[in-house]
């Protein structure tokens, strides 16, 4: 499915319309060709007689690479890793709690506190559908929510597929409407969510230090 999402998003023509039954038909064609791409990519299936040293360098990274995708992800334990690196981490490491705030000024983000809750109130909203619904729609008067996710807001024209997937782990969400947000992998945004938080306080920290440097900040 992401690789059919992926070559989706090179065509991207911005409709936003109900699908009709050719539509489908053609979506579920372009879903089995993608199939059938993957299957001629893995062909590297173990064989019983294997080496152990034949197995991890055939078969290994591939298996590697598909399970840091499609393994399972917990939204409650990324919540309390978030809370003690955002809001507890900081109380006892003031070098730290100046990353936050220097990431915080650079995203345009309230504080921590609030990056916390969006990430939370995402997920609870999510729940409710036992994450099948992939769409969300915010407030008009929530501006500081709009701005959080049009971070997260990967745009279409400019995408470039790749087997890595790594302009949709970077921008997981796709805007379809006013205010109107649907999310590509739900998994990929709980990876930048926590993970990805680490590189972007990484890429805000050289930003900033590079415009002090250069005498903008």
């Amino acid at each position: 499915m992401l690789l059919l999402i992926s070559r989706l998003l090179t065509c991207y023509n911005g409709r936003n319309e109900e699908l009709t039954e050719d539509d489908l038909s053609n979506l579920f064609l372009a879903y089995m060709l993608c199939c059938d791409e993957l299957l001629a990519m893995n062909q590297k299936l173990p064989k019983n007689n294997m080496k152990a040293e034949e197995f991890i360098k055939s078969y290994m990274p591939d298996c590697l690479k598909s399970h840091n995708i499609e393994a399972s992800r917990d939204y409650r334990l990324l919540m309390i890793k978030c809370y003690m690196l955002l809001i507890e981490f900081p109380k006892v490491n003031t070098r730290f709690a100046q990353y936050i705030d220097e990431f915080c000024k650079e995203r345009d983000i309230p504080s921590a506190e609030y990056y916390l809750y969006e990430i939370f109130l995402t997920f609870l909203e999510m729940g409710k559908e036992d994450f099948s619904n992939c769409r969300m729609a915010i407030g008009k008067n929530q501006k500081d929510a709009c701005r959080f996710y049009d971070s997260l807001t990967l745009n279409p024209s400019n995408y470039q597929h790749d087997m890595d997937f790594l302009m949709m782990k970077e921008k997981p969400l796709i805007k379809t409407g006013p205010n109107i947000y649907n999310f590509m992998f739900m998994k990929m945004f709980l990876d930048k969510a926590y993970t990805g938080l680490l590189f972007d306080m990484k890429d805000s920290l050289v930003k900033r230090r590079g415009r002090s440097h250069n005498g903008l900040c």
